[in-house]
């Protein structure tokens, strides 16, 4: 359900920055003359204020700092004019309280103002220019305009290097900023960089055991955690401990911030209690020195919930959470943006026990905090919509809850921010198509949600590369993994099972990456998710308006920066609400077209129905032969069976077609990976297919079936199918007849072919490994002075040898036999990224090879001896490569359904092409016998440790199928019996 995939919101803080004001005493005072008593009485005045403000902010929460400051930037402006260095001081101290208190627009305004009263007073590279440069780049990073913040500090750094001595420790608070704000972009190394400069610099300054050191740590610590290297993170939070208890004493608010910090790591690596026990240490020093309603007081009692409810302890959390949100609401205390996270995360736990109502108001209160202190386009205020709508959503209210994720999504894409795009592209996949359905009247958009779902899961493939260190890694995939099987689950449901694998694929592959082999080469971070042509359509429309929106939210926060007068700022506010509502008017049209597709795909599926009789009347099989013909409908699935008499069966199973679409796929993830037993799912399809006319092909005496698949159940190797005793195989030969399926030939007859063609791959390429088992396979078909004992006489062109020209020569030569033993990468959706790797290291794409010069009209036999080649369109997905051969001219192909094992496989072709050609066996006859034969092997397979040796690698782009060659149950000692090895292969076409 929607409830289970809300948007984390944690108020869990890592805080590393000594970002506060810098203290100092006014600029100065005018000499004053005796007889103006009164004006030097209103000076002194002033001035006391000023001081009491300053040190205001030392001694007391920004919220009682407030007034005072506000009182001092009134008498500075009144004393001593809007112009002068007073008033700026003033306004400097009144904006760093002011950003303390989350009102960042304020804050910027101020100290904006306190800059041009400076940079007009004072030379270019003065000290207080660089503090209130360094104000603005506060504001501005705290707003969530990260860039324009990372350039003020930049400028702030450069200003106090050429303006103070080397090492003086406000170059280091630079550093801290500039670390923050690299830290908050993902520049997680160079952060790093800048905190141990910091670091240094303080050391140098105060020696290593001052507490403001620990400012730096607890940043250098932060950025660790980040790249996952948890333990030295954790070291140095206990440093920072460390020091400031020794500096400040036992009591000090600041112990309890690092504190609570180190709970937060604790709690990240899985260890709540101990967090639960740093964060109680904590608590109680806040709630002894600071008032109960102090900001971080009450951050404190908030990571001491989020310890409880890791540790299960929920009613513990609930409490906790409550007593910090009655703090929160004191009356009259000012609320800061980054508290708005506060209810929302008592929000999700109480939707996530049954309690939607009350969930309901708090994430409303958390969406009003942020939008009432952030800008319109905040990262947040995307989360807070988002949490909300998830909340509708849960108790009916569609309308309202979808609105609310659109103009979530549209402020995602705007603020140009991945993380929170990816989350609410995923909450729209599941608004879409819930898993499960929360009523069998929900409307379910299921294209529109597979495209959402895709979009989520491209991102995250993004995002994980900036995943640093093997914990923080593994903490990433089991976060999102639900992702990608949410989105896996989607496209089953659709039927499309060749993008749903390839999901998957890249989890499994992912993991294995992240957990066993990094090796940057085969880094599944490169593969692309295939998108159907309507999807790609909108993918480049929302990437478009994406590009748009960022760039003018880029140029405000840069203008703003820049002190723009009032009527630039309304033009890019006006052209930036503009490109806003031009990209929900985009949504709601493709949310329309995508409408129309679903519709679309359910007429195509129905005619593909109505076709199947129409089929029947044109196809005569020959004796002992038996045509199946399947129509896939919303309740079931109809069989048509023709037999050699022209005896016209018909049958039908009743399975719904969603129930069908899961099957389909747990046979495949059986059949694709010899570490699961695939008869539980393969009887279970036999039982739908084959045993409502298993009596009629016996009474036929049938040897062939010949089958005409429609749907998923393309996906099927019928001769995989297990009655409970024996696989389908084992009782019929079976082959696939398609609509370019032709009249045989006089293949498998005692005529020889003249000459066979055979071409492979055995060298690795960059994203493909060595193919050895290739040399042997070539061998044991192509007759020559090396080979003998082969199979036909011919041709081997094999590595280097093997090129687009050199298949066109080949071809061109009108050979009757072809062998093409390499890796192939399919891409449903596209032709030119299905492609066969050549010899040389090139791709020969589907489109080049359809459309150029690679005639098959005299070619009896194709063999493509690679992955996923007979996989072929739907009305959605291109044709693949065995078919594409088909419509060139071959009359009969053998291709394959899933990644294939490279050395199973040269012993499967070995003895298929030896009984086809040396006995004269037909071809579908031959291709049954040689899977009978390694159906019944037993070798090194059997054992577990060992079945990736007898395997080899695999003939794919990506290697799947190799999870369950590293981790075979040893209860499942199949061996080569397994279908994994024999079943991938199905004869195409050809009739007797």
């Amino acid at each position: 359900m929607l409830r289970s995939a809300l948007i984390a919101a944690s108020t869990a803080l890592l805080l590393g920055a000594c970002s506060g004001p810098v203290g100092k005493p006014p600029a100065g005072t005018a000499h004053i003359d005796a007889r103006m008593e009164k004006a030097a009485d209103a000076t002194r005045q002033a001035n006391a204020s000023i001081a009491a403000c300053q040190n205001s902010t030392k001694r007391r929460p920004p919220q009682e700092a407030l007034k005072l400051c506000e009182r001092a930037a009134s008498d500075a402006e009144s004393v001593f004019g809007p112009d002068s260095l007073e008033l700026a001081n003033a306004q400097t101290v009144l904006a760093f309280t002011l950003d303390a208190l989350g009102r960042y627009e304020r804050a910027l305004s101020l100290h904006r103002r306190a800059l041009q009263i400076r940079v007009k007073h004072l030379s270019a590279n003065d000290a207080d220019i660089a503090e209130s440069t360094n104000g603005v780049g506060l504001a501005l990073m705290h707003g969530g305009a990260l860039e324009p913040a990372r350039e003020a500090f930049e400028k702030a750094l450069s200003m106090r290097e050429k303006a103070l001595p080397a090492g003086h420790p406000l170059i280091a608070q630079s550093l801290s900023n500039l670390a923050l704000v690299l830290r908050l972009s993902g520049r997680f190394e160079a952060a790093e960089k800048r905190y141990r400069r910091s670091l240094q610099i303080i050391i140098k300054a105060r020696g290593a055991d001052d507490p403001v050191t620990a400012w730096p740590i607890d940043g250098l610590a932060a950025v660790l955690t980040a790249l996952g290297r948890y333990a030295e993170a954790e070291q140095l939070f206990r440093q920072a401990v460390a020091v400031r208890e020794r500096g400040l004493g036992a009591d000090h608010p600041a112990l309890a911030q690092t504190l609570s910090n180190l709970g937060v790591l604790l709690q990240t690596v899985g260890r709540p209690e101990e967090a639960l026990v740093v964060h109680k240490r904590a608590l109680s020093i806040v709630s002894r020195v600071l008032p109960p309603s102090h900001t971080e007081v009450i951050r404190v009692m908030s990571n001491k919930a989020s310890a409880e409810q890791a540790a299960r302890l929920r009613d513990d959390a609930e409490q906790t959470w409550q007593q910090a949100l009655t703090l929160l609401r004191t009356p009259g205390r000012p609320m800061l943006a980054a508290e708005a996270a506060l209810p929302g995360n008592l929000g999700a736990m109480l939707l996530d026990r049954g309690r939607v109502q009350e969930a309901e108001q708090l994430f409303r209160e958390s969406l009003t905090i942020r939008r009432k202190l952030l800008p319109p386009l905040h990262p947040e205020v995307a989360i807070g919509l988002a949490n909300l709508a998830v909340a509708l959503h849960e108790r009916g209210d569609e309308t309202v809850a979808r609105s609310m994720l659109e103009e979530a999504y549209s402020i995602a894409v705007s603020a140009g921010d991945p993380r929170v795009e990816w989350a609410v592209a995923a909450r729209l996949m599941e608004f879409h198509a819930p898993v499960p359905m929360r009523a069998t009247k929900a409307r379910r958009d299921l294209s529109l949600a597979i495209f959402y779902g895709k979009r989520a899961v491209e991102i995250l493939q993004k995002l994980s590369g900036r995943v640093g260190g093997l914990q923080a890694r593994r903490s990433f995939l089991d976060l999102v993994q639900r992702h990608y099987t949410g989105l896996a689950e989607r496209l089953v449901e659709a039927g499309r099972l060749v993008e749903a694998q390839r999901v998957l694929d890249l989890l499994k592959e992912q993991e294995y990456f992240e957990y066993i082999n990094r090796d940057s080469r085969g880094d599944p971070r490169s593969q692309a998710l295939p998108y159907a042509p309507l999807e790609d359509q909108w993918s480049r429309t929302v990437s478009a308006h994406a590009v748009r929106l960022t760039a003018l939210q880029q140029r405000q926060m840069a203008v703003t920066a820049s002190m723009p007068d009032a009527r630039a700022h309304r033009e890019l506010a006006s052209a930036l609400e503009s490109a806003r509502r031009s990209f929900s008017e985009a949504v709601g049209e493709m949310t329309s077209a995508f409408a129309t597709y679903d519709a679309r795909l359910a007429q195509l599926a129905e005619k593909r129905a109505s076709r199947q009789g129409a089929v029947l009347t044109e196809i005569r099989p020959a004796e002992r032969a038996a045509l199946l013909h399947t129509a896939t409908l919303p309740e079931g699935v109809r069989l048509l069976l023709t037999t050699a008499d022209g005896k016209l069966t018909a049958a039908r199973s009743n399975i719904k077609r969603d129930e069908l679409h899961r099957l389909v796929q747990q046979l495949r993830d059986s059949l694709r990976s010899p570490a699961q037993d695939p008869r539980p799912p393969a009887k279970r399809l036999f039982d739908v297919l084959i045993r409502p006319i298993v009596s009629t092909l016996i009474n036929a005496d049938v040897q062939i079936l010949y089958v005409s698949l429609d749907g998923v159940l393309r996906y099927v190797p019928v001769g995989a199918l297990f009655d409970g005793k024996r696989y389908v195989v084992e009782l019929w030969a079976t082959a696939a007849y398609t609509g370019a399926s032709r009249p045989r030939g006089t293949i498998g007859t005692k005529q020889t072919p003249e000459n066979v063609i055979a071409m492979g791959v055995s060298r690795g390429h960059p994203g493909f490994p060595p193919l050895p088992g290739v040399v042997g396979e070539l061998g044991a078909i192509v007759i020559d002075d090396v080979n003998p004992k082969g199979a036909l006489p011919g041709s081997k062109w094999l590595d280097d040898a093997f090129t687009a020209a050199s298949l066109s020569k080949a071809l061109a030569s009108r050979p009757r036999v072809v062998h093409v033993a390499s890796h192939f990468r399919f891409s449903p959706y596209s032709d030119a990224d299905t492609a066969l790797l050549l010899g040389d290291g090139k791709m020969l794409s589907l489109r080049d090879f359809r459309t150029g010069d690679y005639s098959l009209d005299q070619v009896d036999l194709l063999t493509l001896s690679a992955c996923e080649t007979g996989i072929g369109a739907n009305g959605l997905e291109i044709d693949g490569l065995g078919r594409t051969a088909q419509a060139k001219g071959a009359r009969e192909v053998v291709a394959s359904l899933w990644s294939v094992a490279d050395r199973s496989t040269a012993k499967l072709m070995s003895s298929f092409y030896r009984r086809a050609f040396r006995s004269g066996v037909a071809p579908v006859l031959a291709l049954a016998q040689a899977q009978r034969e390694l159906l019944r092997t037993r070798d090194a397979a059997t054992d577990p440790s060992r079945s990736a040796e007898a395997a080899g690698p695999d003939r794919g782009a990506t290697g799947v199928g190799r999870e369950g060659l590293r981790a075979v149950d040893p209860r499942l000692r199949l061996g080569h019996s397994h279908p994994f090895y024999w079943a991938p292969f199905v004869v195409m076409g050809a009739w007797f």
